[in-house]
């Protein structure tokens, strides 16, 4: 997974790029920081979000139906490493993923 970010508060722009054993997909994302809602597309449907700041906290939070995430953005005091905490819910159970990715140059 490959996530290019820009972060120009109130506004957050990013691609994401996935690949598994079925191939590669490209998410753009856009959020607003400050609380209000912003909806992005993932495949064909649209999901509303909202991302604001808790503390040095990002989180990033969206529900559908029976499914709800949250996800909280750690960024360490030297800028090179993002630490994303996703909790998800769904009709297929709960569970919390960790991700951690390196700023590349």
């Amino acid at each position: 997974m490959e996530r290019k970010i820009v972060h120009e508060d109130p506004t957050l722009k990013m691609i994401i790029v996935q690949a598994n054993d079925k191939g590669e997909r490209t998410l753009d994302q856009e959020y607003k920081t400050d609380g209000s809602a912003s909806v992005n597309k993932v495949g064909s449907r649209e999901i509303t979000s909202t991302a604001k700041w808790d503390g040095h906290v990002l989180v990033i939070s969206a529900e559908r139906g029976d499914f709800a995430q949250s996800e909280r953005w750690t960024l360490s005091d030297d800028g090179k490493v993002l630490t994303l905490i996703n909790r998800i819910k769904s009709h297929e159970g709960n569970f919390e993923v960790t991700v951690v990715m390196d700023k590349q140059e």
